[in-house]
């Protein structure tokens, strides 16, 4: 991903962004409980980002799940300087339809 548009080619403050993103998730027990991860990694800082959950369905259209969000890396790097940030986070959502 460039940072810089087009126009500052060849400019000494053009940068590349070197970024890897990827999302597993696997459900079991006829779709009722579903894992997932989500993960990112930036190779010249070191940094990276992860996001594991878990979600249940107890009830019809009741969904509750629980996930956290974990940052780690240098403290100037992209994902390094949100390491303050992680969280666990717990939420539910009703579908109607």
């Amino acid at each position: 991903v460039l940072i810089e548009p087009s126009t500052a080619a060849g400019a000494a403050r053009t940068a590349w962004f070197h970024l890897f993103v990827g999302n597993v998730s696997y459900t079991l027990w006829d779709d009722r409980l579903a894992l997932e991860l989500r993960a990112a990694f930036e190779p010249i800082g070191l940094s990276f980002a992860l996001g594991p959950k878990v979600t249940w369905q107890g009830v019809e259209g009741l969904k509750v799940w629980l996930a956290a969000e974990v940052y780690e890396g240098a403290s100037f790097s992209p994902f390094g300087y949100l390491s303050r940030n992680d969280k666990v986070m717990v939420g539910a959502r009703y579908e109607l339809f």
